[in-house]
């Protein structure tokens, strides 16, 4: 798809928007899918991606979980460059960023196995004073699974074993980062803490 013709499905999504009966593309959800357009303004470069976030901003301030709904439809395309691009660019636009869009994200992250992007998300997130919980950080240890980054993965877990904040998920989510990375006795090792712990 062309630039134009993104430019021509925001604008249609853009118009249908929240509370309106005219939808661009039959959804179960019911929900405008932004993430398509952003993803091709992102990748034709130029200012094509600002402009198409700016089209988005006024509907994202007036309900949070819109944006939420996008970063999450960036996610389950594996665009966790686009994801990372859009908080950015709600930050420059003066969107006010929840855990949820940056759960979001770290989603993506865990999907593209973007591991270093999501560490630094979580610092991020840190530096704002917004919660870093278990999930973020199941979301990290997924995506040092799916990138076989497993010496990351267990000094994750190492650290979130011992400030008492490692649940199942985390646990399950260090196990196979080992077993990806072929690490088998690692992910034995921590079974068995995850056993003793619990």
């Amino acid at each position: 798809m062309a630039p134009a013709q993104a430019q021509a499905h925001l604008n249609a999504v853009t118009r249908s928007g929240p509370g309106s009966s005219q939808q661009s593309t039959p959804r179960k959800s019911r929900r405008p899918d932004n993430s398509f357009a952003l993803a091709v303004a992102f990748d034709a470069g130029g200012n094509a991606f600002g402009e198409a976030v700016a089209k988005l901003r006024r509907a994202w301030k007036e309900d949070a979980r819109q944006a939420t709904i996008t970063l999450k439809q960036l996610a389950k395309a594996r665009r966790a460059d686009v994801a990372e691009a859009t908080l950015g660019m709600m930050a420059e636009q003066q969107v006010a960023i929840n855990e949820f869009h940056y759960g979001a994200v770290l989603g993506a992250c865990a999907k593209a196995g973007s591991w270093q992007l999501a560490l630094s998300l979580v610092e991020h997130m840190a530096a704002e004073k917004i919660k870093v919980g278990v999930v973020a950080w199941t979301s990290v240890l997924s995506a040092c699974a799916r990138a076989s980054a497993w010496v990351v993965a267990l000094c994750i877990l190492d650290w979130a074993s011992r400030a008492k904040s490692a649940d199942a998920a985390l646990y399950s989510a260090g196990i196979s980062a080992c077993e990806k990375g072929g690490r088998w006795e690692l992910a034995l090792d921590i079974l068995t803490k995850m056993l003793l712990d619990n």
